[in-house]
């Protein structure tokens, strides 16, 4: 039996500073990297790739890490991947799917001394919790940097305005100064 798929690519821009290129989701970089090649061959005739900057969430990343006890009520950290200053990888991930990375002291000694010692965290699950007074509605889990410095992974079924929850809120930890 033939199955027939239909995949979306969305370009849009988010104000005031954001051009967003979504691409469908798969579990091969190279056709992750063959759907945004797609998605700027087909902006071709209006844009070009080389007009815009590539948001680096690199600080971003190292930002929600270091604040994370500040905002426990906004976010819960699950995974994080961070390479040490001779390009070791350390993993840390909690046992349960909804766990929180930070609950214990040692890994929190752990991920804070490589961030310290010039670690750069390259990877980072994070889940949003629901606000009682605006988005996320549910809670929101994302995926910061898993192939490009630049990458944010949804997962699930979510609305528009928690998704741009989930950028504004990383736009406010890409402003702040460590």
């Amino acid at each position: 039996m033939r199955e027939e798929y239909r995949y979306v690519l969305l370009v849009r821009w988010n104000t005031p500073d954001l051009l967003e290129v979504r691409v469908p989701r798969d579990e091969s970089k190279q056709r992750i990297d063959n759907w945004m090649s797609k998605a700027w061959s087909m902006l071709q005739p209006a844009l070009t790739r080389q007009q815009f900057d590539e948001w680096d969430l690199n600080n971003t990343r190292r930002r929600l890490i270091q604040e994370e006890e500040r905002h426990n009520d906004c976010y819960r950290i699950r995974d994080a991947r961070i390479l040490d200053s001779n390009h070791a990888k350390a993993s840390f991930e909690a046992h349960d799917t909804q766990g929180n990375l930070f609950a214990a002291d040692e890994t929190t000694k752990a991920i804070r001394g490589l961030l310290q010692a010039e670690g750069e965290c390259t990877h980072v699950i994070i889940t949003w919790l629901p606000q009682s007074s605006a988005a996320p509605t549910q809670d929101v889990r994302t995926v910061i940097g898993h192939n490009h410095p630049n990458e944010v992974i949804f997962s699930g079924s979510l609305t528009a305005t928690d998704v741009d929850y989930v950028t504004e809120q990383l736009r406010t930890f890409s402003r702040r100064t460590s």
